[in-house]
């Protein structure tokens, strides 16, 4: 919370025209939170309904669903909803580089882990930050347009955060607001490398 002060004046008509303040009053604003909302796409639900039988089917979600949950737990994301065939997830702290560089490291990790186990779901992942979830559900659809299989794309408006320019490599894409990650640095790309190893066994 932001505090500020308010301190009003009134004027006197006395000979010296002297101002005197009046006591002092304190208002609290909120300052306006932003986390990082990230959309996991799971592409052609309908030809996965068609092709895997229930058991099959079945065991592919379960085994997303756990890769998805010790990604969450590795970089501190929720999953908050479920909506036209995306899943979304939400990064919160205080510091904007921190909550977006954790996010693009969960999808990472979840889309890798999908193609390591071999699943017949495939994903894709877009990212940005956000202080209103509710409009989210105007954008779904435009960010499903843009969503490509195993692919991470990132709003470029959130490209003035330094940390996201050290640690990643990005690829511009024509028409759009958003790019494509390409890579990490060295040093974060073998740490996301032994974390995948670890979601792999743990799975």
């Amino acid at each position: 919370l932001f505090m500020i002060k308010l301190t009003p004046k009134s004027i006197t008509s006395s000979a010296t025209d002297t101002l005197h303040k009046a006591p002092e009053t304190t208002i609290e604003t909120k300052a306006i939170q932003t986390y990082g909302l990230l959309l996991i796409r799971i592409h052609d639900l309908d030809k996965i309904s068609k092709q895997l039988n229930a058991q099959v089917r079945n065991k592919e979600f379960e085994t997303l669903d756990t890769l998805l949950k010790n990604s969450l737990t590795l970089y501190s994301g929720e999953k908050i909803a479920l909506n036209q065939g995306c899943i979304v997830l939400k990064f919160i702290d205080e510091d904007k580089d921190k909550y977006l560089f954790n996010a693009t490291c969960c999808a990472y990790l979840l889309l890798e882990a999908a193609k390591k186990k071999r699943l017949f779901i495939k994903l894709s992942a877009t990212l940005y930050s956000s202080s209103d979830t509710i409009s989210l559900r105007q954008e779904i659809p435009q960010l499903i347009n843009l969503s490509h299989v195993d692919k991470i794309l990132i709003n470029n408006n959130d490209l003035d955060c330094h940390l996201l320019e050290e640690r990643l490599i990005f690829e511009e894409i024509e028409e759009s607001h958003f790019v494509k990650v390409v890579s990490f640095s060295e040093r974060y790309q073998k740490l996301l490398d032994n974390q995948l190893g670890y979601l792999l066994s743990a799975n």
